[in-house]
C-alpha cells in the first residue's frame, strides 16, 4: 500500500497480515480471560459482602432505582429555579429549561448506578 503526500513525497506502509482464524482465536482467548477474571473478582466480592453475585447486582440496581426519583426531582427543582431566572417571559422556554434539569438529574442517577455496578464488578 503506497500513499502519496503532496507531489514529492511517498510513503510505503506495510500492514500486518492476519487471517480470520488468528483474530477469532485472540478474541475468544481474551473473552475467556475476562470471564475468569470476573468470576475471581465476584467471588472475592461475595466473600466480603456475604451474598451471592446475583443478590449483589440486584441490590445495586435496586439502590440505583431508588436514587433515581430523588435525582430527577432535584434536577427538576434546580431547572425550575433556573428557568425563573433565565426565562422571564414564561411559556415553552421555562418548560424546556425545567425539562433539561430533569434530564440532567436522570442522567446523573444513571451514571451513578453505572459506576456502582462497575465498582462491584471490579471488586473495589
Amino acid at each position: 500500500d503506497e500513499r502519496r503526500f503532496g507531489t514529492r513525497w511517498s510513503v510505503k506502509v506495510q500492514m500486518p497480515q492476519r487471517n480470520a482464524a488468528d483474530t477469532l482465536s485472540s478474541k475468544v482467548g481474551s473473552t475467556i480471560a475476562s470471564t475468569q477474571q470476573l468470576s475471581k473478582v465476584m467471588s472475592s466480592k461475595q466473600e466480603k459482602l456475604g451474598v451471592s453475585s446475583d443478590e449483589a447486582v440486584s441490590k445495586t440496581i435496586r439502590q440505583g432505582l431508588e436514587r433515581m426519583p430523588l435525582y430527577v426531582g432535584a434536577g427538576l427543582a434546580i431547572g425550575g429555579l433556573a428557568s425563573l431566572v433565565l426565562a422571564r417571559g414564561g411559556g415553552a422556554s421555562r418548560k424546556a429549561i425545567t425539562g433539561f434539569g430533569g434530564g440532567v438529574g436522570l442522567g446523573s442517577a444513571w451514571t451513578r448506578c453505572s459506576i456502582d455496578l462497575e465498582e462491584l464488578l471490579e471488586g473495589k
